[in-house]
Order: structure tokens, then sequence, then C-alpha cells
């Protein structure tokens, strides 16, 4: 099995660490996740969102950024490894395993 974390989504709930955990428990053996993240030298941590359109703005929410020099630790604590890193379209993607 194959998970997709694109378009930043790695930042859902704010906790990169549990989000990927959770991913883990999905994948099979030989799974893989595969994880959108920032541009080297970006930013990495929480933040607080808020979505904004015609119809007002919403609350604010958890949400975290991670770049991608910042995934092999990451990666590492919610118990899987990087299997490989990617520029495609100038945007960039990580690939993680279980160790």
């Amino acid at each position: 099995m194959t998970v997709l974390l694109a378009d930043g989504n790695v930042g859902i709930g704010g906790d990169p660490v549990r989000l990927l955990s959770r991913a883990r428990d999905l994948l099979g053996v030989e799974g893989a996740l595969l994880v959108e993240t920032g541009a080297p030298g970006s930013p990495s941590g929480p933040v607080r969102l808020c979505l904004e359109d015609d119809l007002g703005t919403s609350e604010e929410f958890p949400w975290a950024l991670l770049a991608v020099d910042d995934v092999p630790p990451v990666a590492h604590e919610a118990g899987l490894r990087p299997a490989g890193f990617w520029k495609e379209a100038g945007r960039w993607f990580a690939a993680l395993v279980r160790p």
C-alpha cells in the first residue's frame, strides 16, 4: 500500500510525527508513504492558520510546516526511515518506509 500526503497535508493537525505515525500504521510491510515537503531551508514547525474566502474567515486551527531537510528526524520519531528525496516541477517530496 502507498499513502500519499500531497499539497502540504503533512501539516494536518499541527503534529507531523503524530500524522506520520498514524499513516505508518496503514502501510503494509513493503508499503511507502509519499510526502510533499517544503523546500530545503524553508521553515518547519507548528503554526496556526485560518482559511479566508468571499464568505469570511475561519477560526484558527493547528497546522505544521515540514521542510525536506527536517524530514529524517521527524520520520525517525514516527518509526519510519527516509528511502529517497526528489524535486518535481518545483515541489519537494520524500518517500518514507518502515525500517
